[in-house]
């Protein structure tokens, strides 16, 4: 059973919203005046984290105030195995609030499940913008440990075709659209390796259909010593952090121009 609670008192307090095998807790935060129709982003953070934490140390909530585009459900810490309970939690949001295209975001184990429910779940996610992340079913684990050293060291490596693969056995016979790519991390991330970032790229860039050489490269962008990477028309793009450690700084306004908000 999935519940949502109200990070401001703005939304109904508690609703049941559909499969949650995990239990994940969801905190909503809808700013005054939201225009009618809006869009969703699905605030994920960092494994030890909550969604308090990423609410307080992001400015999602405060660039919502100012745009009045979108609202937010901040999921508590999940891992892997809770994209049903985000999915549910999105489309009780699609049904029941009016919400026209879903975002997702996160950092760490948030930008690892960012990947997931974009794979697990295309014909939900318009886009999304992992920081730090992992490519999808990356991190599986079967030892009950959580933790998963080969991939967070980068060492799980594979063609754009073999992730591609993943991606699409999880939705067997889905043939629409795939979600837009915006991918974030530092070179110097001594806790889930650059060479997952790389990864990335040839995993998403494959199923979009599209070459692992950028298009474009843009240095500096959007800030000192950050090289921003488009693939493609921009379906994927990439942003690699010189001597960006794990803990790369969350730039809002980029993700939510990628986003289109």
């Amino acid at each position: 059973m999935l519940k949502i609670f109200t990070l401001v008192a703005c939304l109904l307090g508690s609703v049941v919203a559909g499969p949650n095998p995990n239990n994940v807790t969801f905190w909503t935060y809808v700013p005054d005046g939201l225009v009618k129709n809006p869009s969703l982003i699905l605030a994920l953070p960092w494994c030890t984290g909550t969604a308090l934490d990423f609410y307080t140390n992001t400015d999602y909530a405060k660039e919502a105030d100012a745009r009045k585009s979108y609202l937010l459900i901040y999921g508590q810490a999940p891992r892997e195995g809770d994209s049903l309970g985000l999915a549910s939690a999105a489309r009780y949001a699609i049904k029941n609030w009016g919400v026209k295209k879903v975002f997702a975001t996160g950092h760490s184990s948030g930008g690892m499940m960012s990947n997931v429910i974009s794979g697990s779940y295309p014909d939900i996610i318009s886009a999304a913008a992992p920081s730090a992340g992992v490519p999808f079913g990356c991190f599986e684990t079967f030892d009950g440990s959580g933790w998963n050293v080969t991939c967070a060291q980068g060492q799980f490596i594979q063609t754009g075709q073999e992730w591609a693969h993943r991606v699409h056995e999880a939705f067997p016979g889905y043939r629409g659209p795939y979600p837009r790519m915006q991918l974030w991390h530092g070179t110097a991330d001594d806790a889930l390796f650059y060479q997952n970032f790389l990864e990335e790229i040839k995993m998403w860039t494959t199923i979009h259909g599209l070459s692992e050489t950028a298009t474009k490269t843009i240095q500096d962008d959007p800030v000192n010593g950050t090289t921003h990477m488009i693939y493609g028309r921009g379906q994927v793009q990439g942003y690699s952090v010189k001597d960006g450690p794990h803990n790369i700084e969350i730039q809002e306004p980029s993700v939510l121009a990628f986003f289109g908000l």
